[in-house]
């Protein structure tokens, strides 16, 4: 149900990544990517089958309470990334996705070299796979294989995985907002400065496993 090119008879072990991105309208934009190895989480339903879910009106204590108890429960890898407006305006939208979707993939591809990862996405583009994946081997160094990247339309609420991921990025950013009032002029960096930043965490008070970069 993965579409073609997925090798599903590979021994290597399988690794499962959903990303999506929340901004309710508002600057900035919060993308987010969590991984598993359960296998179920990324079947692509032909259906909508999935809700969004949303919790507003919590106070950073509890969102953080409950990030980390979601970790806990689903087992799940989570890291995500802050970008302003400005960087968008700058490079331009579809650019900036590239790149995002490129640094995110290229997280899990150095943190689990041995696994086959497929990575799922909210949303349709006017770029390919085959761009992202140029990308994480101009930027990285590292090989992808495009076909295992799929454009989902409406995959958060197709692919359990994505939909994860849109729950815990609207969760981050309730939480950033919180926070931080002024993130836009702390993020007007540079693409350089930016890319060079991989891997660092947002703030000592979250949870150990939830990183951001691009920051």
């Amino acid at each position: 149900m993965w579409g073609k090119g997925v090798t599903l008879m590979s021994k290597r072990p399988k690794l499962y990544v959903g990303i999506d991105e929340s901004n309710e309208g508002k600057n900035p934009t919060i993308y987010c990517a969590v991984s598993s190895f359960n296998y179920e989480l990324a079947i692509t339903y032909p259906e909508c089958i999935y809700s969004k879910i949303r919790e507003s009106n919590i106070k950073s204590k509890k969102l953080l309470d409950k990030i980390k108890k979601l970790l806990d429960s689903l087992q799940i890898d989570l890291i995500y990334t802050v970008v302003p407006s400005e960087f968008k305006q700058q490079h331009g939208n579809g650019l900036v996705k590239q790149l995002v979707f490129a640094l995110l993939i290229s997280f899990f591809c150095r943190k689990y070299p041995k696994y086959e990862i497929s990575c799922f996405i909210d949303g349709i583009f006017n770029f390919t796979q085959n761009d992202v994946s140029n990308l994480i081997k101009n930027l990285y160094d590292l090989d992808f294989n495009p076909e295992r990247i799929f454009f989902i339309p409406h995959g958060d609420r197709k692919v359990e995985i994505i939909n994860i991921a849109d729950r815990f990025a609207y969760l981050l950013r309730q939480l950033y907002v919180e926070f931080d009032t002024t993130s836009d002029q702390r993020h007007k960096n540079n693409l350089e400065k930016i890319i060079k930043k991989l891997e660092k965490e947002f703030r000592q008070d979250l949870p150990k496993n939830i990183k951001t970069i691009l920051h």
